[in-house]
């Protein structure tokens, strides 16, 4: 997959690599490949603006933590912050 852009005022082209045991064609693979990294792109943001990885709750705590986390994400998205 090739990338275009610009980072810091500079534009930039890169090409991705990715291997994988399923049977696809690329245009098929592609869907799939943003879906994971838009995915891991939210993860992303929970760990390193909240620290959700260093946390340990147990229990019920986890869960109701990460639900008032992705509130308070959600939140902000909507007030455009």
């Amino acid at each position: 997959m090739n990338a275009t852009g610009s980072c810091d005022g500079k534009p930039f082209q890169a090409t991705h690599h990715f291997l994988t045991s399923l049977r696809t064609t690329p245009e098929a693979l592609l869907p799939l490949v943003r879906e994971r990294w838009s995915i891991e792109g939210w993860h992303w943001i929970r760990d390193t603006q909240m620290h959700e990885d260093a946390h340990r709750y147990r229990g019920n705590g986890a869960g109701a933590m990460a639900a008032l986390r992705t509130a308070a994400l959600n939140l902000l998205r909507l007030a455009a912050f």
